[in-house]
């Protein structure tokens, strides 16, 4: 079982309701979209520096990126995007 945490003070800075994209987060993380998609399909692993920019931006943790499985870290950003569109965070 994967246990997986956000930072809700990350998460707070997004508007409510938003519908957050891939190419939005590859974009607020510095990294381009193809290089996002490959890491969330397991097709690469991101250096460190992209590690934590996108966990900053995703609100997770770098290991995450890191070291998780692809079914892990789809799982995160999926929940990511679920989350940033929820009023209630706010």
């Amino acid at each position: 079982m994967t246990i997986i945490l956000f930072d809700l003070r990350v998460l707070r800075e997004y508007n409510p309701n938003m519908k957050i994209n891939d190419s939005q987060i590859a974009k607020k993380a510095g990294v381009s979209k193809q290089t996002l998609s490959n890491i969330i399909n397991g097709r690469r692993r991101p250096s460190w520096r992209a590690a934590k920019r996108i966990a900053y931006v995703t609100g997770t943790d770098p290991v995450l990126w890191m070291e998780g499985a692809p079914y892990e870290i789809k799982k995160a950003v999926d929940l990511f995007k679920c989350i940033i569109s929820k009023p209630y965070l706010q």
